[in-house]
């Protein structure tokens, strides 16, 4: 076995203390297998990667990367059934049936051979055990369970606990293992949601669009991952097993593991669980060339509630040597700092939106150029030009260098923080794995943007930025939509319990539990500015790069201005320096500075380099100190916000926000409470400055992690933000208070165009939280809704097929005295929202018990509070938080000591005090057309609501 011990190299400034040690090799089988150590936090990641996804899919059946990541998660001959021998004689009709079903065009014959395939699916649910693959690995503390297909690869991941490795490795190299796709007909339908859902969103048919002309040939454009209606229609699960023993095969798969664990104890458990997999061929990829354009091609259309564009250039693939210089070229016309010379135009209020985004692929490469004009008085033309000068302006030369040493300091800082995340290295290494480069040709991309240079820069845009491209322009309009029936069906409800083997994947032995708790005296030194400001202090161990919050404790519920206000700061210059001067003294600091309200406080955040921590702060201070708001930066808020509300009218998604949040809150929904665009135009700089000082004057907390100590910080900050952090004003946050229906209601806005239909509802509880419950209430949760192996996503998705994305759980208020409520979501279609609503409601009238899933809970609950402790970037606020909700402790290590003898009775306790009797109203955004509104009338008063009655324009 070949090994590679990579080292991530050292930048200038000294700024990183941190190695990256990646080890990679191969079993005999051909599986490529990468181990990362991590110890700063007590889990690991571990995924399994395919090199290919939808670009794989066939021509006639696209989707099926996609499907197939759905249905392995049904379990295989072992995991899922009571008995396969029998389970599978259904299983081989349901297959030939679906056979049938793609081969015959009449709608007669068609419902007809669904009815035969749902019965024989009723059949074969008697042997299934639901989603027992899900609560396997909750059991072994498990969390995040998920997966995703792209053109390029489909990765399978989650958490656990370091001393679960091998229970890990069980169970996910079984699951490859004779995978069985029962349950196909509810998955089929699970994945037509997900489909209806992306066919709602605005933005999913102008990409479709400009896709299938930018790659004409290749199935970068020419493969939906979602798969073609038509297709989803007539699936073959024949085919899907052809696809599955193709492409997943070791040689054409992955192992990622990182995070806290022992790379030469793990290799022998590796070798042996992963080494299962049989031997196979991998497959060949064929490469799909693609001309390049004839000049400028048009494409044309009415598909967003605004007018937008997109240009698309042809680049190059991943691990391209002009990458590193393509990608300092989009950073030098739009990046995070807004330095960039396109970010001038946004904030100069000459352009709404101006975006570059680079979209590198195994196989192909492009730019995307995204512009948006301003609503009132902008062509699509005048726009483009506006960013093709300022391009050329780059093509020439005609730019500060200074500007791209900035770029290349910010890109190494972010990168970074980046390898922080335990997903974020899985996913870099699994696209080192699908691009077949080695990992320290990944790791060299930053080391080769610092060699890039002034001509680097403006060979490369011209060598990729000429008149070879496809310009898509949308002007304001909707396309059509292919909505995704509803096939009659009656729900499973499988009948198994718990396989053999579940029985003796939870016998096998496992190492010691060691639980990890913060010690608070030692993770945090707390000091205080004056008596309303605290410094909460914490070591970083890792690297050179600060993180600095500031949380006031005021916020939008108070101050509805505040919103306006941190977008103003965000442009605003100071007495001694300009806006585009100021930016660029972060920038070249190679600190970031970001300033948002939310209902409950303003925050202020910076994260650069430890060594101008100081310089960083002075001027922060500067900024707060002596802000020059100006008109420009006044009009291009206002045109954001004019923008944000015209879209407001149109989007499924934002009109479900809106009816959603007047259900939780009534007439105190942020939706009426904030500022008008007339009360923003009208609104002078002098009643901003009185909000920032009112602000300023208010309780705070300062979060500091980094290497210097605490002492020092203490005095930099009292001399600098201590002066205007004055800490007068007293000032608990506090939540807007619920909205108290009288009687059960269902509140209603209509939108013509969609496909779908989202629902919320909304049960508030009588009973204020009390902290000695918090235990109990996550256990109901756990059990409830929490994962996909809670009775919401069971009874919803599984069984009946009603919902893509599905959830619900009990919220147990706060210290702030808003009492508990239950409150959950499904987005479905409309013939389906009766059906929905009443299930949750159901559940909740009546809460099912399956006393037999208590071990399983109890186990994930003890291993989850065993490993919850904060990663160190976190640490301050959340010492913070849990010292708001009344403990002066880890609570984990109380929830700990609580589940270890923890009975059902503790889950029904929590559904009887916060849950139980509790009345149930509702939000509906969708289609009136499509749905029968006399029969939401048996879940309360339906009161159709118009755009004007829930939000202030």
């Amino acid at each position: 076995m070949k090994k590679l011990f990579l080292l991530l190299f050292f930048l200038p400034l000294g700024i990183f203390a941190q190695q990256l040690q990646v080890e990679t090799y191969q079993l005999p089988n051909g599986l490529t297998i990468y181990l990362h150590e991590d110890k700063t936090r007590p889990e690991v990641l571990g995924a399994v990667v395919v090199n290919g996804g939808a670009i794989w899919d066939p021509a006639n059946a696209t989707g099926m990367a996609h499907y197939l990541e759905h249905m392995l998660f049904k379990g295989t001959t072992e995991i899922g059934t009571i008995d396969f021998e029998k389970e599978s004689m259904y299983l081989a009709k349901i297959d030939s049936l679906y056979e049938e079903l793609g081969k015959t065009r009449s709608e007669e014959l068609r419902k007809a051979i669904q009815l035969q395939i749902n019965e024989q699916n009723l059949l074969a649910s008697e042997f299934a055990v639901a989603n027992e693959f899900d609560r396997l690995i909750n059991s072994i503390g498990g969390k995040g369970l998920n997966a995703f297909t792209s053109h390029d690869m489909v990765m399978y991941y989650n958490t656990f606990p370091p001393h679960q490795l091998e229970k890990w490795s069980e169970i996910y190299s079984h699951r490859f293992i004779n995978p069985v796709f029962r349950l196909f007909q509810s998955e089929l339908e699970t994945v037509y949601e997900e489909k209806n859902m992306y066919m709602d969103d605005p933005s999913y048919k102008v990409i479709e669009t400009f896709d299938r002309a930018f790659y004409k040939n290749h199935p970068y454009g020419q493969r939906d991952i979602l798969g073609e209606v038509e297709h989803l229609k007539n699936p073959s699960l024949k085919r899907m097993y052809e696809y599955y023993n193709t492409y997943y095969v070791p040689a054409n798969m992955a192992l990622i593991i990182s995070g806290d664990i022992d790379i030469q104890q793990i290799k022998p458990i590796l070798e042996e669980k992963f080494g299962r997999w049989e031997v196979k061929d991998k497959p060949a990829r064929e490469f799909i060339a693609e001309a390049d354009f004839n000049g400028k091609e048009v494409i044309k259309g009415r598909f967003l509630p605004i007018k937008a564009g997109i240009a698309g250039y042809r680049t190059v693939p991943v691990g391209h040597p002009d990458e590193a210089a393509l990608t300092v070229i989009n950073e030098l016309l739009s990046n995070r700092s807004e330095t960039g010379l396109w970010d001038k135009l946004t904030l100069d209020n000459k352009l709404l939106a101006a975006e570059m985004e680079a979209d590198i692929q195994v196989e192909h490469g492009r730019t995307l150029v995204i512009f948006v004009p301003k609503i009132v008085g902008q062509s699509l033309k005048k726009a483009e030009n506006m960013m093709l000068a300022e391009l050329e302006k780059l093509k020439s030369g005609n730019f500060d260098e200074q500007l791209l040493e900035d770029i290349k300091l910010n890109y190494t800082k972010r990168q970074q923080l980046n390898l922080e995340s335990n997903f974020q290295k899985a996913y870099l290494l699994a696209n080192a794995f699908i691009s077949e480069r080695p990992w320290e040709e990944v790791l060299s991309m930053t080391e080769q943007i610092q060699n890039i240079s002034k001509e680097d820069v403006v060979a490369n845009a011209n060598k990729y930025f000429g008149e070879n491209r496809l310009v898509l322009y949308s002007r304001t309009g909707f396309p059509k939509k292919n909505k995704l029936p509803k096939p009659p069906f009656t729900p499973v409800s499988p009948k198994g319990t718990e396989s053999e083997y579940a029985k003796a994947f939870k016998a096998m032995p496992e190492l010691p539990l060691n639980p990890s708790f913060v010690d608070i005296a030692e993770a945090v030194q707390i000091t205080k500015l004056n008596d309303l400001v605290h410094l909460y202090h914490s070591p970083n161990p890792i690297n050179s790069i600060f993180s600095f919050t500031v949380n006031i404790q005021r916020g939008d519920f108070q101050d509805n201005q505040l919103e306006y206000l941190a977008s103003m700061l965000n442009s605003a210059g100071t007495a001694t320096k300009s806006r585009d001067e100021f930016k660029a003294a972060l920038a070249r600091l190679g600190t970031s500075l970001s300033l948002y309200s939310s209902d409950l406080q303003f925050t202020i955040s910076m994260q650069g380099l430890e060594e101008n921590f100081q310089a960083s702060i002075s001027l922060l201070q500067e900024l707060l100190s002596e802000p020059v708001f100006t008109e420009v930066g006044k009009k291009k808020y206002l045109s954001g916000v004019r923008f944000e509300r015209r879209i407001e009218g149109k989007d499924l998604d934002a009109k479900s926000d809106i009816i959603s949040d007047y259900l939780l809150y009534g007439e105190n929904s942020p939706y009426l409470t904030r500022m008008s665009t007339k009360e923003i135009k009208a609104l002078p700089f002098s009643a901003l400055q009185e909000s920032l000082n009112t602000l300023l004057a208010t309780e705070a907390l300062l979060s500091y992690v980094g290497n210097t100590p605490n002492q020092e910080v203490e005095q930099m900050l009292k001399n600098s933000l201590g002066t205007i952090l004055t800490g007068k004003e007293a000032k608990m946050m506090e939540e807007q208070p619920l909205a108290t229906h009288t009687k059960p209601t269902v509140f209603f806005i209509n939108d013509k165009k969609a496909i779908q239909t989202q629902i919320y509802f909304l049960s508030k509880s009588k009973q204020s939280r009390v902290k000695e419950d918090q235990y109990a209430i996550n256990a109901f949760n756990e059990y409830f809704g929490n994962s996909m192996s809670g009775l919401v996503f069971q009874e919803i998705r599984e069984f009946r097929s009603l919902a893509y994305a599905t959830w619900a759980r009990l919220n147990n208020g706060s210290i702030r005295g808003r009492n508990a409520y239950t409150i959950g979501f499904v987005g479905c279609q409309a013939d389906k929202s009766v059906e929905a609503m009443s299930v949750f409601r159901d559940l909740l009238h009546e809460l099912p018990k399956k006393e037999d899933r208590l071990p399983e809970i109890q186990k994930s609950l003890v291993q989850t509070a065993a490993f919850s402790k904060p990663y160190f970037r976190t640490m301050p606020q959340t010492i913070y938080n849990w010292q708001l909700l009344g403990f002066d402790q880890d609570p984990n290590q109380l929830f700990f000591e609580h589940y270890q003898n923890i009975g059902f009775d503790a889950i029904e306790r929590a559904y009887e005090t916060y849950v139980e009797g509790n009345p149930m109203s509702f939000s509906i955004a969708g289609n009136k057309k499509s749905m029968d509104m006399k029969a939401y009338e048996t879940f309360g008063e339906v009161v159709e609501m118009d755009l004007k009655q829930v939000r202030k324009k």
